[in-house]
């Protein structure tokens, strides 16, 4: 279960804040790398450069706002054919005392929507945040790579959820829906661990490691959509855009 009782621990490490999307969108201006091993029906294709929205563009009927710094987003919102500008957004993603796993992504991705929302003369925001789940214990963007190490070390060889919050935000409101997906890891050795978060790839991911790039060579199974992994389930946000719910 991702809550019991509604409630989840947090973890001890997470009073030490975690750099925001703004202050890392200069760590990953590379192409999202192909999946060792497609899962299922959905893809990403590794081979498109990452294009970072660096000012916000004049807004037509037909865009919508992504509030979001994230490479990864970016990506799979071009893939499905949406057209976007990207706005991120400066929002505190501290815990709260005693927050569930998916209380505690919905309310972060409707203060993002909200929060670009104001900037953008009404225009449709999307926004999502995602964290990674084991144990009831809430496993956030590791502070350093030594923390990295840690939550790797936890992951490993073991099954643990992946929970996804998206929120849009328009002129008639918030609506705001949770995807999860458990994503079973194989056992990884300390020099696995080690290389991995030496690349640097695990600097700005929940639960420190992306399943788009070299990590996808630790999953031995998954149950869900590889795309709330990686960071926006996209049926669920075609669903949401389509009807402005879920």
């Amino acid at each position: 279960m991702v809550e019991r009782d509604g409630r989840a621990p947090v973890d001890r490490f997470a009073n030490r804040r975690p750099p925001r999307e703004r202050d890392l969108v200069l760590v990953e201006r590379r192409a999202t790398e192909n999946l060792g091993e497609r899962v299922g029906h959905e893809t990403l294709d590794g081979n498109h450069g990452v294009e970072m929205v660096a000012h916000v563009k004049l807004m037509t009927v037909e865009r919508i706002v992504l509030a979001s710094a994230s490479p990864r987003r970016a990506q799979l919102l071009r893939e499905a054919g949406i057209a976007f500008d990207a706005v991120p957004a400066d929002v505190d993603e501290s815990v709260n005392p005693g927050e569930g796993p998916e209380t505690y992504v919905r309310r972060v991705a409707e203060m993002k929507a909200r929060a670009v929302a104001v900037q953008v003369n009404g225009r449709s925001v999307l926004a999502a945040d995602t964290t990674v789940v084991i144990d009831g214990v809430i496993l956030g963007k590791p502070t350093d790579r030594l923390d990295a190490r840690r939550m790797l070390h936890l992951l490993s060889g073991r099954a643990h959820d992946v929970v996804t919050a998206v929120a849009v935000a328009t002129a008639d409101g918030m609506t705001s829906a949770v995807e999860c997906t458990r994503v079973t890891f194989r056992a990884l050795s300390s020099d696995e661990i080690d290389r991995y978060v030496d690349s640097g790839e695990p600097d700005d991911k929940a639960g420190a490691y992306g399943i788009q790039g070299q990590a996808s060579g630790f999953v031995s199974g998954i149950s869900g959509t590889i795309s709330n992994v990686v960071g926006l389930p996209m049926d669920l946000v075609r669903s949401m855009l389509r009807r402005g719910g879920p």
